[in-house]
């Protein structure tokens, strides 16, 4: 039986944080990402429209409006490298682009390059050096698709450092190589509406591993994709919706009441099984374990109010045979949570609210934490977070102590 918490009275009443620092930006800051080589510096994305939208539509949310149709907008970016250390912040370089950023990762295979999505259809790819003068450099853009497509979302592959795989507003998924040419290898008509989201994943089992991609869409549906199938074709491959099964191995689309926006895949210690933690415009985040009949079973949810925009491991202990998860969670309206996911050695489920931060003024799509130590705080370790909103272009650095996540 799934362990339901669906409202926002909190059983635990959860610490609320301050901010230590906050900046207003120039333009509104769609993602962020620290520098996995050196946490003190990290990259911010901006999407600014050049005219206002006759609805006020200028977010994330509401870009389906606008995809695929003729129209005299146009949307602009940047990318702004960030430092941060002894509570001082500086602001290094700025690159304007022509195309709007939504999403940005580093790769965890060559973790000084990072790869950039863009509202052209276009991917970017760029290096980080901050051994001299702390710069981002272009390296290449890729172009796979049309420039009325919007590219909502990106993910590396874990062991091939070359593969990228994308969600487009189209609700393809694709996969490409952008060492090659041409890079495009596969797409998917994974969903009857707008891709928000996807990413890899390995289940390792029994000296084995399988490759699998999930994504999630503004039609609530759930999918699994066969990660390999996908990657052994090299050759420009077209996959329909109804497909025969050979790329899909799950979808479902009753379990969210609304769109999947966000897929965090992980396995539990001594469970070949692979689980995902999901969050959707619906307000919640979800633990979902995989059945035999090839859909997913709710263990554990909870209500954490605003839409859940985006989920990030925040790394900060090893697995236990329990099983503990802290996560960060972008919850646009609502603000950043901090939440753990628990597994009982009874294999009881749950999901709870350690931490929240609620200074922001509008809509919070990008957050991201690292391990930074400071000789001046004296609370002991603690986490630093960079959360944004996007309509009071406001970034927000704040700190959360390590004994948090203690029992």
């Amino acid at each position: 039986m799934a362990n339901l918490q669906d409202d926002l009275e909190y059983e635990d009443k959860p610490s609320s944080i301050s901010s230590i620092h906050s900046a207003i930006l120039e333009s509104p800051p769609s993602c962020i990402e620290f520098f996995p080589l050196d946490p003190l510096y990290f990259v911010i994305g901006t999407y600014t429209l050049t005219s206002e939208p006759e609805k006020g539509d200028n977010d994330p949310q509401a870009l389906e409006d606008q995809a695929g149709k003729e129209s005299t907008q146009s949307r602009s970016g940047s990318l702004i490298l960030f430092h941060f250390a002894h509570g001082h912040l500086s602001q290094l370089q700025t690159q304007f682009l022509s195309s709007a950023v939504l999403d940005l990762h580093f790769s965890p295979l060559q973790q000084d390059i990072f790869a950039v999505a863009t509202s052209t259809g276009a991917i970017r790819i760029y290096s980080l050096s901050v051994a001299d003068e702390p710069r981002m450099q272009a390296l290449g853009i890729i172009q796979p698709f049309s420039e009325s497509t919007l590219v909502l979302s990106l993910a590396w592959h874990h062991s091939a450092p070359s593969i990228l795989a994308v969600s487009l507003s189209t609700g393809e998924v694709a996969v490409l190589d952008y060492e090659k040419s041409p890079s495009l290898m596969n797409t998917i008509e994974a969903h009857s509406l707008e891709t928000w989201t996807v990413v890899w994943s390995s289940i390792t089992h029994a000296n084995s591993a399988y490759t699998m991609l999930y994504s999630g869409g503004d039609d609530s549906a759930l999918c699994a994709h066969q990660g390999m199938q996908l990657l052994d074709n090299l050759n420009v491959t077209h996959v329909p919706l109804d497909d025969d099964g050979k790329h899909l191995l799950r979808r479902d689309a009753k379990i969210h009441g609304a769109g999947v926006t966000a897929i965090l895949p992980f396995q539990s210690t001594g469970r070949p099984a692979e689980y995902l933690i999901t969050g959707s415009y619906d307000e919640f985040v979800r633990v979902l374990e995989p059945l035999p009949n090839q859909r997913w079973k709710v263990v554990a949810e909870k209500r954490v109010g605003g839409g859940v925009w985006r989920l990030k491991f925040m790394n900060t202990q090893p697995f236990t045979t329990t099983g503990r998860w802290q996560v960060l969670a972008s919850c646009m309206h609502a603000g950043t949570r901090i939440l753990e996911i628990c597994r009982s050695s009874e294999n009881n489920w749950s999901v709870n609210v350690l931490a929240t931060f609620e200074e922001h003024e509008s809509m919070n799509y990008g957050s991201d934490a690292a391990a930074l130590a400071d000789p001046n705080d004296s609370n002991g370790p603690a986490l630093t977070v960079v959360s944004t909103s996007f309509y009071d272009k406001r970034l927000c650095i704040w700190r959360l102590p390590m004994n948090t996540f203690d029992n």
